[in-house]
């Protein structure tokens, strides 16, 4: 009797059957198996080994780590910062008297003026209410007398063959004496530039243009600039006021740069300008005020009895509480010949009974009665003796005696001439310049100091 066996061993046993029966593809599968356990018996090799590795590392980490520890201070080495020895050598100075920072206001009874930045003799002036008045002149009956709303100024017939295809942005006609002279402002390239002619008739001969070796051309690109002239006929001042000033002195068909008594400062972002002048020659005196009554101005030149304008002085600080009430003014009282008086007419602002005011500006010169100072503050920061100094550039115009010296000992003091080099005993570790100026008996003399620059002293090092 047949016995039937259960179906899972009946199966198993056919599928061993048909494994037997089939012996290529039971290779195939051993070989599988095979390749894997290689595969993974060379991973865990590769994971032991790097195991290893770092065991090693952090061992040999901690015995360094041990070692510094146990190391006595000694061991533990740093340098000291190397010093670096100062050398011999040449250092500079310059000031152009914007402040009075590097001047020893103790000792210096020159006077600064910030405005024009420069220092000069005091200057004596008396600036005084004269009366309380109702007409709108005063009572004054000149003709010099100048109102500053009202135009005074005509414009040029003629325009130049050069400009007429240009931006022209102003012109004036001034007339002098004899002569008519007319000015014009181009805009060009963001830059102002001005043009100056003779007028004669429908002729125009050029004072200044592109041809001409003097030039007017702004370099800050503000423009609204406007171009004063005043004088002689043959003497007279080209001044172009805008953002920045640059000026002129016409004399006997020659022109001097005198740009450098107009600065920034001064110009104040610029006005329209009337000039005057007082004497013939040597012996003139220059004003230039404003047409401008929010920015009331009176800016003094002189000569020194030379042929030249040698010093400014901006006197606009007396107008502080005028700005906006100028009306008039009025340069030599009603006859135009006294001279140093200018009468200015206010509009009452704050006094109810009349309507405007005359004040009267009287320019007594200077105080040059005695002899008068500008001492240094130490110029040398830096402890190194001071072995020779030198000044290569110095604005004087007038009488004065230079001096420098390495300590502030009166008999330290050298007299030094420009670019002279003045040799110390190289114990002194300071460095000063003096000037000293000589008392006048004209009251109208000052001088005029505006700078020292490339004062040059050798420092000796370590």
């Amino acid at each position: 009797m047949n016995k039937k066996l259960p179906v899972s061993k009946t199966s198993k046993i056919v599928k061993i059957k048909q494994m037997a029966k089939n012996p290529i593809q039971s290779r195939r599968v051993l070989t599988a198996i095979f390749i894997v356990l290689i595969i993974m018996t060379i991973l865990i090799l590769v994971n032991f080994f790097s195991l290893l590795q770092t065991r090693k590392e952090l061992k040999s980490y901690l015995e360094s780590a041990t070692v510094f520890e146990k190391a006595e201070p000694e061991e533990v080495k740093t340098e000291a910062p190397k010093i670096t020895k100062r050398v011999s050598s040449w250092q500079s100075f310059g000031d152009s008297f914007s402040s009075g920072a590097y001047l020893n206001t103790a000792k210096t009874d020159m006077f600064l003026d910030d405005k024009v930045t420069s220092l000069i003799f005091p200057p004596v002036y008396d600036f005084t209410l004269v009366k309380d008045c109702n007409q709108e002149n005063c009572n004054l009956s000149g003709s010099n007398l100048v109102f500053l709303d009202k135009n005074i100024f005509q414009k040029p017939t003629e325009i130049p063959t050069e400009l007429k295809n240009k931006n022209i942005v102003f012109s004036r006609l001034d007339k002098l004496s004899l002569r008519s002279i007319a000015s014009f402002i181009i805009l060009e390239n963001g830059e102002e530039h001005g043009y100056i002619y003779f007028v004669d008739g429908r002729k125009l001969t050029p004072i200044i243009n592109d041809s001409t070796e003097a030039k007017i051309l702004t370099k800050y690109g503000r423009g609204g600039g406007a171009i004063a002239i005043g004088g002689d006929d043959n003497d007279f001042i080209i001044l172009y006021s805008g953002y920045e000033g640059q000026a002129f002195h016409y004399k006997n068909n020659n022109l001097e740069d005198i740009s450098r008594f107009f600065g920034l400062r001064v110009m104040d972002n610029g006005f329209p300008a009337y000039i005057t002048k007082q004497g013939q020659g040597n012996n003139s005196l220059w004003y230039i005020l404003s047409l401008n009554s929010a920015k009331p101005k009176l800016i003094k030149l002189w000569q020194n009895g030379t042929e030249k304008i040698v010093g400014a002085y901006d006197f606009s600080g007396m107008f502080s509480d005028k700005e906006g009430a100028l009306m008039a003014f009025q340069v030599g009282g009603d006859s135009g010949n006294v001279r140093r008086e200018v009468n200015f007419i206010f509009k009452n602002e704050q006094v109810l009974s009349s309507l405007y005011s005359l004040s009267k500006f009287s320019d007594e010169g200077f105080d040059n009665s005695r002899k008068r100072s500008a001492l240094s503050v130490n110029l040398n920061s830096g402890p190194e003796k001071v072995l020779r100094a030198k000044i290569d550039s110095i604005g004087i115009y007038g009488e004065a005696t230079v001096f420098l010296a390495d300590s502030a000992i009166e008999n330290n003091f050298v007299k030094a001439s420009q670019s002279e080099i003045i040799e110390f005993d190289g114990n002194g570790n300071e460095l000063f310049w003096r000037l000293d100026f000589p008392k006048k008996s004209d009251k109208e003399y000052s001088p005029w100091f505006d700078h020292v620059n490339y004062l040059n002293y050798y420092v000796k090092g370590e």
